[in-house]
């Protein structure tokens, strides 16, 4: 099952889908929420989430709400990460599994992936 990545920063959503590939994860990225939504809808179903907040479209508090209203998608473990601060409310309403502040080392990012026993695939190996 793969990683979901959500984030409006295409850079920084290039570089989390080369950290995680190479590590071993399949991962589908969005760069907005109305997309990942839709794709969840239609039988996407992830092992992880990784939402940022503030996307154009469907912001991560709205792509969140909607997904916890929803009960087969409501069980996703769901970690945000934000540049921005938040207050306890803010991070209340999400409901998360973690809340980060970017940037995230990858060695956190990696470490709360495995904590999540999500699967890795099997990497093809140069054998010349």
């Amino acid at each position: 099952m793969p990683i979901l990545v959500l984030d409006d920063d295409r850079d920084l959503l290039e570089v989390m889908e080369y950290l995680l590939r190479q590590s071993g994860y399949a991962v589908y990225t969005f760069d907005n929420g109305r997309e990942a939504w839709e794709a969840l809808r239609h039988g996407l179903r992830p092992s992880l989430i990784l939402l940022d907040l503030h996307m154009p479209g469907m912001t991560g508090f709205e792509f969140r709400d909607a997904q916890l209203r929803d009960q087969q998608l409501a069980s996703i473990p769901t970690v945000v990460l934000s540049g921005h601060a938040m207050t306890e409310h803010d991070k209340a309403q999400l409901g998360a599994v973690r809340i980060l502040t970017k940037p995230v080392e990858p060695a956190v990012l990696l470490t709360i992936i495995k904590a999540h026993r999500v699967p890795q695939i099997a990497l093809e190996r140069d054998v010349s």
